[in-house]
């Protein structure tokens, strides 16, 4: 079952798998991906990414450390310092993308806190992260296009507008870097963005705050104190905490400090493997035991091609889907095992090509247990489906018999 806001200890579980997915999504797969696709090309963009994702990992908790002193968390940051500090962190990734910082339009009369955001610690971390995830889609997406930022600030709310004259397209982005990166940070400190583009015409996103900070205090709430405390204890133990720790950070020092010649295939190679374990930490953030683990890296050396979805609900849904895949690949591996969640109907869906034996059938019957499913079967695989995945009742639904797996291919 999700997490509840209403309860203390699943809202800093939630906060810390959160910073976890971030610092993976934001940092450390797009330093891998420049290893493996750039290293012979552009070395020191590869060790330019690697240092920022080595910085991002030892940082991990720092957002939600609380300094004794008050002003910690006072007003004190001007978003030109924010937007300057981020386009800098970003520029290997900016290179072929023009970024212009236009700042807020000077008002006469106005006293200067007016005429420049000022934010908080928590505002400066949140907007950082909208802003840096935004530049970085407008850079893989606009196709060279030119970048103006705006920012604004009124009686109750502050803005900061990115604007590109790329090309622009239709719909409502729903990757999981916009979801979380863009428009979860926003809304972590009472936010909103809103997003306009059309083919041919560029983009806009513009990140809007409040400039009042509400107050946290609450009867029966823990304390600022407790909560890093708990925060703290919570990323340690973390496993994909300590797959950064030791894997992953280590190896990506050597390649920022020169030590590992990116140049060289076996580079190449280990930024393959290590992608891969980033990916599906990203999508089962701490869910992918040394067991399972290993099963998935012996399917994939024999052609399994196993996809999971990026930004799986936390709690049971991802466990139903790990004890899925993990029945899945204990018999004969398929050929492609898909695993995503559509939101607007909070269903898991797994998809198994081609359809498991029966014997397989029963094992995953048997892990499901009594959950609710269905199952579907055509001529090229076999799809499970739980409904109401994310949400509390869904065992009201009804289960499943065991024929319903044991229905012969």
């Amino acid at each position: 079952m999700r997490a509840t806001p209403s309860d203390p200890l699943d809202e800093v579980s939630a906060a810390v798998e959160e910073s976890l997915r971030r610092v993976l999504h934001d940092d450390v797969k797009p330093a891998l991906t420049a290893i493996m696709d750039y290293g012979g090309l552009v070395p020191q963009l590869c060790r330019s990414a690697a240092a920022s994702a080595v910085r991002s990992i030892e940082a991990l908790g720092a957002e939600c450390r609380v300094s004794r002193d008050p002003a910690n968390n006072a007003a004190g940051r001007a978003v030109s310092e924010v937007v300057t500090k981020t386009v800098d962190r970003l520029s290997a990734y900016l290179s072929g993308t023009p970024v212009r910082y236009e700042g807020s339009p000077y008002v006469a009369g106005r006293p200067p806190e007016y005429q420049e955001p000022i934010l908080t610690v928590a505002q400066a971390d949140a907007v950082g992260r909208a802003l840096a995830e935004t530049l970085r889609n407008t850079a893989r997406h606009a196709g060279g296009a030119r970048v103006r930022i705006r920012t604004g600030v009124g009686a109750e709310w502050a803005w900061l507008r990115v604007i590109d004259d790329g090309r622009g397209f239709c719909g409502r982005p729903n990757g999981f870097g916009y979801r979380h990166s863009v428009t979860g940070a926003m809304a972590a400190i009472g936010g909103v963005v809103r997003l306009r583009s059309k083919p041919g015409c560029g983009t806009l996103v513009d990140l809007s705050w409040p400039t009042a900070v509400p107050s946290t205090a609450a009867r029966g709430r823990p304390t600022e104190c407790e909560r890093e405390r708990a925060h703290r204890i919570a990323l340690r133990r973390h496993p994909v905490r300590l797959m950064l720790a030791r894997r992953i950070a280590p190896w990506l020092t050597a390649v920022a400090t020169g030590r590992i010649d990116v140049a060289h295939p076996d580079a190449a190679t280990v930024a393959r493997t290590l992608l891969g374990e980033v990916m599906d930490e990203i999508a089962l953030p701490g869910h992918v035991d040394p067991m399972l683990r290993a099963k998935m890296a012996a399917a994939r050396d024999s052609g399994t091609v196993i996809a999971l979805a990026l930004g799986l609900p936390a709690g049971r849904t991802a466990n139903l889907a790990v004890r899925v895949l993990d029945r899945v690949l204990d018999g004969t591996p398929p050929k492609r095992v898909d695993i995503r969640y559509d939101d607007s109907q909070a269903q898991l869906m797994v998809r198994v090509c081609p359809p498991p034996r029966s014997g397989e059938r029963f094992a995953v019957h048997i892990e499901l247990g009594e959950t609710a499913y269905r199952v579907a079967e055509d001529v090229g695989g076999m799809t499970i489906t739980v409904p109401r995945a994310g949400r509390p009742g869904a065992q009201a639904l009804g289960t499943r018999r065991t024929a319903d797996l044991l229905v012969a291919s």
